[in-house]
């Protein structure tokens, strides 16, 4: 009885996440109208980072006991320096973003960039919208998000890991 009533319980549980998060953004966010084409928006780019099995070896060697490694312990800029994602594959994504009107900014495992909503819309294929925040009424909190998840181009599918600011919603 107690294992079907757990059961039970998470399965209840379970259905009342997925009902909420398909409501999402909408329990939160109340689409409006159109973007303006000439607004700009900012999202992020995350990029592969390279020789992650490097960095795991590394790991272990700094921290075994008896490793003449052990606790020599590397720079930030050391770690990014073996992790740092392929230079040209990021020459040629700054290159692209640029050609489609859009600022990218290389922080390294990750591009931040800037743009005019309809630059952005053609070049990852989203349509914007405006969408008004409803539970934080006391300040009027808008922001510009697509109901679609933005398409990576497929020279770049191996380099860009995900976006994010385009199609997920703040809070």
């Amino acid at each position: 009885f107690f294992v079907m009533s757990m059961k039970t319980c998470f399965a209840i549980l379970l259905l009342a996440y997925f009902v909420v998060a398909s409501e999402y953004p909408f329990n939160e966010w109340k689409q409006l109208e159109k973007s303006p084409a000439n607004a700009e928006v900012s999202f992020t780019l995350a990029l592969k980072l390279n020789n992650l099995d490097v960095l795991d070896d590394l790991t272990v060697r700094l921290t075994t006991p008896g490793s003449p490694e052990f606790r020599q312990w590397k720079t930030i800029e050391q770690l990014n320096e073996i992790t740092k994602p392929d230079p040209i594959g990021v020459s040629s994504l700054l290159s692209w973003l640029e050609s489609n009107n859009l600022r990218g900014r290389d922080y390294g495992d990750f591009i931040r960039v800037t743009g005019a909503i309809a630059d952005v819309e053609s070049a990852f294929l989203v349509d914007y919208y405006e969408f008004l925040n409803t539970i934080h009424t006391f300040d009027r909190v808008t922001v510009h998000r697509s109901l679609e998840h933005p398409t990576i181009p497929s020279k770049f599918q191996g380099l860009v890991v995900f976006i994010t600011g385009v199609s997920n919603f703040p809070y």
